[in-house]
């Protein structure tokens, strides 16, 4: 039998991966456009404004284009649910895998590298969300910051840190560190 603590002040709960798919399935989200579980906690997501859109689209095409052009098994997907048991589960804007199309969210041993577009949630994206990535044993980490104009890349993580970390200005070249030859251009996003 379980005994009753009483708590002498609110104490938060945190959410797994598995509450937060019944609280989905049962609708919870359906007025939110977007919904992440980040450290156990519901994060709605704000809307996507055209910059953001854009960037984000374009950018998933010219990675399928050059993927398809290296005969690359992996493909890219856009918002796709990633599981990073027990607490995390972020919906990244473009991550390249080798998952089957299923149901069930993507897992980090099925992908090469995520992208997030940020033009408004640049510090989430490079600060917190970095560390749930690296913690989560993703491979390849990318940022493209729409207002600082560049793309941060990171790989090799170590516990919750990276150790590679690079910057790249938008309109050069950026290559990716886990899929060897894979490299796009970024000319034409630096529109901000």
């Amino acid at each position: 039998m379980n005994a009753v603590t009483a708590l002498t002040s609110p104490t938060p709960v945190k959410l797994t991966v598995d509450d937060f798919h019944l609280l989905h399935e049962a609708g919870a989200f359906a007025a939110y456009h977007k919904t992440e579980l980040i450290d156990g906690v519901i994060v709605a997501m704000n809307a996507q404004w055209s910059a953001h859109a854009y960037v984000k689209t374009e950018l998933a095409h010219r990675i399928a284009t050059a993927l398809e052009k290296m005969d690359s098994p992996l493909r890219v997907i856009v918002e796709a649910s990633l599981a990073l048991p027990p607490f995390g589960e972020p919906q990244p804007d473009i991550a390249i895998t080798s998952a089957t199309p299923s149901r069930a969210p993507l897992t980090p041993d099925t992908i090469a590298l995520v992208i997030e577009v940020a033009d408004t949630t640049g510090s989430f994206d490079l600060g917190r969300k970095s560390q749930i990535y690296a913690a989560g044993g993703i491979a390849e980490y990318w940022v493209v910051d729409l207002t600082k104009r560049e793309v941060r890349c990171f790989a090799r993580a170590d516990g919750d840190t990276w150790l590679g970390d690079n910057t790249v200005k938008l309109g050069d070249s950026v290559a990716s560190v886990s899929i060897i030859g894979l490299a796009i251009e970024t000319s034409g996003f630096d529109f901000l």
